[in-house]
């Protein structure tokens, strides 16, 4: 919050309890993109970018034989850092990918203009619904609702108040059915 970066406390990394610092830890800086990352005594941490946007951290902690060996050997710690900063790239990308899948997937079940649930999801809910009342032996009551005139009213007002009139409505069914509905 406000900059600061808190993570996790935790009895087996002590690294994490390390970075419980203020905004001004190298950590929290990395964090805003400020630095591109910091080795800090035996810590490396990367951003893990999703676009241009910082959404996480990736750190990795050397024991401190390790860390000398590396620190004796410059071009060791290149190729660590490279290969972290690969890695950091690949896990970002997968992450905005998975994102923007998910945001996709929600376009082609949400109407835009109403915000409920479309055709092409109630197709998908009622072949699950039908198969979960036969397996358990239940009812399945399905309501199917029609606006009487409707062509009407966007011929006499427009089709700007016509869709006025289908948010309206959708409203008022999203404040009156279940979240399981």
């Amino acid at each position: 919050k406000d900059g600061e970066l808190i993570t996790k406390k935790s009895s087996t990394n002590r690294a994490d309890s390390r970075y419980r610092l203020n905004g001004r830890s190298e950590l929290a800086r990395v964090a805003r993109g400020e630095i591109a990352h910091s080795w800090e005594a035996n810590h490396l941490v990367y951003p893990l970018l999703s676009g241009v946007d910082i959404i996480g951290i990736l750190s990795a902690t050397f024991p401190r034989a390790e860390n000398e060996r590396i620190a004796a050997h410059p071009e060791s710690r290149s190729a660590i850092k490279a290969v972290m900063k690969n890695v950091t790239m690949i896990v970002g990308l997968a992450i905005h990918n998975r994102e923007l899948f998910a945001e996709v997937e929600r376009q082609a079940i949400i109407d835009p203009l109403t915000g409920l649930l479309n055709r092409r999801y109630m197709d998908r809910a009622l072949r699950t619904e039908f198969r979960r009342a036969e397996r358990y032996g239940r009812e399945l009551v399905l309501i199917i609702a029609d606006l009487d005139h409707f062509k009407e009213v966007n011929d006499t007002f427009g089709h700007a108040q016509g869709d006025v009139l289908l948010g309206q409505i959708a409203a008022m069914l999203r404040e009156n059915y279940r979240e399981q509905d």
